[in-house]
């Protein structure tokens, strides 16, 4: 049995970075400010698409089909690496669920060979781990949750349904909501209400 992670309020349907966490006190403070009043303009999400995407990676889910027992893609999602030297990936528990084995797709198109690390199902979080990984992969760092404030800009990078990769942008809504996770007995609803939402 894999050994199971607990990373709490943790989502990654795509992989989320806010600007201020990328971008700390870059410009000088307005009058009156702390600086953290940075401009947001177009060439800050270019800049962000740039920096963050060789981290970005597509985590394909492989099933053996057929009667000759071949492998093929029963799924995938996105994912981001987390320790580039160790190649070490976070991405989504159902994106991994039933998988024989893993493939991970770097920006670049590379494909390379990955093992499940572990999972926690009630939060929808698995770790992967690329198998040899090369010298050059990107990391992005996690950040502090409690730091997020309503509001925030947000960015989000990742691999949605056959839509390869897209960027997109929006702002965070509200923080602590409660989400449904599952039914027992068609009565009783279990929630978890740490997740942040977007729009």
């Amino acid at each position: 049995m894999k050994k199971s992670i607990s990373i709490v309020g943790l989502c990654l349907a795509a992989v989320l970075f806010l600007i201020s966490n990328v971008y700390p006190q870059t410009s000088k403070p307005s009058s009156g400010g702390t600086g953290d009043n940075i401009p947001i303009t177009k060439n800050t999400f270019i800049q962000l698409a740039q920096k963050v995407t060789p981290a970005v990676v597509n985590v394909i889910n492989m099933r053996k089909s057929g009667i000759f027992g071949t492998a093929a893609r029963a799924g995938h999602g996105s994912g981001s690496i987390i320790d580039s030297k160790k190649g070490i990936v976070i991405t989504n528990n159902h994106v991994v669920a039933g998988a024989e084995s893993l493939m991970v797709t770097l920006n670049d198109k590379r494909s390379l060979k990955a093992k499940l690390i572990g999972t926690d199902p009630i939060f929808d979080v698995a770790v992967v781990q690329i198998e040899n990984p090369p010298a050059d992969l990107k990391q992005v760092s996690i950040g502090n949750s409690d730091k997020v404030q309503i509001g925030e800009w947000v960015v989000a990078m990742g691999f949605p349904g056959n839509l390869g990769y897209v960027v997109t942008s929006g702002n965070v809504v509200a923080l602590g909501k409660e989400v449904p996770i599952g039914k027992l007995q068609q009565e009783t609803i279990e929630y978890r209400g740490s997740y942040i939402l977007i729009d």
